[in-house]
């Protein structure tokens, strides 16, 4: 079952029918907090986003066919709401965003822009910031990959599509809540040969499964397969790459 909200059978007033479901949802919690949601009875599966599922804008078009290495001069970028919102739901870290990150050097933060602007900043910007929404979903990572921009991952306890396939931690770089004000600190912390190899490796994924039209049924079925203890250790090759998955 296709269920692409957080709340998953809570929606239903009959939700024991469901009990015996598998849940396709964007929403993944290794903390156990939503107990609708089971680690290795659900799959999670890619959120869409405004600019590719809406606009249907083509990355290549502003980032070229090599997803523009060498001209990116903006530090960090984000686009959203809620600059003052200091409740429970968003857990403070967009007030810290736009209270402490919006007046560093380098960063581009703002609550919106037209699409157009949006691209042609994406295409420039090294690193996006990925913020939990209201629940632990983190649709913008779709939008970085696509971009060739290198996701700055906020959201504690997050199960991202397809971990038993993908190195997330190989292209993304991972920032707890409660050090949401070290960012500029951490990012400094990442030589120039570490921040190259993730963003070959967020341009690999974001091209295959983004731009290419990858197949992300294949990974689907490799879940399932993964349920029924159907599959072995095998090499999965992309553009040349060798990845070994379980």
């Amino acid at each position: 079952m296709i269920h692409p909200m957080d709340n998953s059978d809570n929606y239903y007033e009959k939700k024991f029918l469901f009990h015996n479901s598998i849940y396709l949802t964007i929403f993944g919690d290794k903390r156990n907090l939503n107990q609708n949601f089971l680690r290795y009875n659900n799959i999670v599966i890619p959120s869409s986003t405004p600019l590719l599922n809406i606009h249907r804008l083509n990355p290549i078009r502003y980032v070229g066919n090599h997803g523009n290495p060498f001209g990116r001069n903006i530090r960090g970028i984000f686009r959203g709401c809620c600059a003052n919102v200091t409740d429970i739901d968003s857990d403070g870290i967009r007030y810290i965003i736009f209270n402490t990150l919006k007046g560093l050097p380098g960063w581009d933060i703002g609550e919106s822009s037209d699409r157009e602007e949006y691209s042609r900043l994406l295409a420039r910007s090294k690193y996006g910031l990925t913020p939990s929404e209201w629940s632990l979903d983190v649709n913008r990572i779709w939008e970085y990959l696509a971009f060739g921009v290198v996701p700055i991952v906020i959201a504690d306890g997050i199960i991202k599509p397809f971990e038993d396939d993908i190195d997330w931690d190989s292209m993304i770089v991972r920032v707890r809540r409660n050090d949401v004000h070290r960012i500029d600190e951490i990012l400094d912390a990442i030589s120039e040969d570490e921040y190259q190899r993730k963003r070959e490796r967020v341009w690999l994924i974001g091209k295959y499964l983004l731009i290419n039209n990858g197949c992300v049924w294949h990974f689907i079925a490799r879940s399932f397969c993964r349920m029924l203890k159907r599959i072995d250790q095998e090499i999965i090759y992309i553009d040349g790459y060798t990845y070994h998955s379980t």
